[in-house]
């Protein structure tokens, strides 16, 4: 499909463009992209185009995209460069200014576009939209993420999304996320290299220069991997840098920023992703590192109750702190499937 070069970012409302440009970086995903396609071609506002980025799989990804028609569909082949580059290939390719994202394995209720563009009418000012989602598991149970500190029934401008990021769990998934073109370009799309958390890097470095548009009701389904279970637990090893870039780029926004609640909001949020950083290198053996990322995230903020036991942890046997982990893990899974509920009783 060619593109005219003058609607490339183009005002999702005023322009002839499409009001949205969905973006999907596709990787060895054979068994679900057709799923997640299927779910963007159902959608109750049908004014999109969907530019799908192959970056470079060796599966039956690329084949089974054949059956796909609809002229609405681009695909773009490259060599394998990760996630970040497909994001980023596609928005360099994106018609629309409002560019929403949607991972391979993932997938969209029918009326997500259609919220996203009700927040855009409604707050237009803001630079990203996005829902809440589910979180499946593998055997087909949803359930909510969890947001504290938010009604369930809720939309509007986030006034404190580091705080809240802080003390929930991610409220920008890339999946149920929609970003201005103009925007995103600006900043330099998404982060490339980084192995893990370029997404919330992204999220961070947009909510310093933007206000962010949020519905609490869930309109996408963040699908876990087979391996994984609610709660990551010892069983799971997801790959870790030796650099912590994430950490870096976050550092860097701190020191941007002037001595505002945003800044100290920003900083506790360093400190969780220290914990975070923490946590992988402990269960990877890599315990002084651990230590060390424990002891920078006490630095950003010492009331990070939490982050202590990481003082600890490293000096005990790896045995013991399996044992812990599946203790904890088994606990916070129990609480979470207590709130799942069947995704065929849900009719998604």
């Amino acid at each position: 499909m060619a593109e005219a070069p003058d609607r490339k970012g183009s005002d999702p409302f005023t322009s002839q463009a499409p009001a949205v440009s969905v973006v999907i970086p596709l990787y060895n995903k054979e068994a679900t992209i057709l799923r997640a396609l299927d779910s963007v071609f159902r959608q109750t506002i049908q004014d999109f185009e969907v530019i799908v980025v192959n970056d470079g799989s060796t599966d039956g990804s690329r084949h089974a995209l054949s059956a796909i028609t609809d002229p609405r569909l681009r695909i773009i082949d490259q060599p394998n460069a990760g996630a970040a580059a497909a994001r980023n290939c596609g928005i360099a390719e994106a018609a629309s200014d409002l560019i929403a994202f949607l991972d391979a394995d993932d997938e969209w209720s029918e009326n997500h576009i259609e919220t996203l563009l009700r927040l855009l009418r409604k707050w237009p000012h803001c630079g990203v939209v996005a829902s809440s989602y589910w979180v499946g598991s593998e055997a087909g149970l949803l359930r909510r993420a969890i947001l504290r500190g938010l009604p369930e029934h809720w939309e509007g401008e986030l006034e404190d999304y580091f705080g809240l990021a802080t003390r929930s769990e991610p409220p920008l998934w890339t999946s149920a996320v929609a970003v201005r073109a103009s925007l995103i370009r600006t900043l330099g799309g998404f982060p490339e290299g980084i192995v893990s958390g370029e997404d919330l890097l992204t999220w961070a470095r947009l909510a310093v220069h933007t206000r962010i548009a949020y519905c609490t009701e869930p309109t996408a389904i963040f699908w876990l991997a087979p391996s994984h279970r609610f709660e990551t637990s010892p069983e799971v090893r997801r790959p870790i840098e030796i650099t912590d870039n994430v950490g870096k780029g976050l550092s860097e926004l701190c020191r941007s920023q002037m001595a505002t609640p945003v800044k100290r909001a920003l900083r506790k949020y360093l400190a969780l992703w220290c914990r975070m950083r923490a946590n992988a290198l402990l269960l990877s053996g890599r315990r002084v590192a651990a230590l060390q990322a424990a002891a920078r995230g006490l630095l950003c903020d010492p009331a990070q109750a939490k982050l202590y036991p990481y003082l600890l942890l490293p000096f005990l046997p790896q045995a013991l702190v399996f044992g812990l982990f599946r203790r904890h893990s088994a606990i916070r899974r129990a609480e979470r499937s207590a709130a799942a509920g069947s995704a065929a009783s849900l009719g998604l």
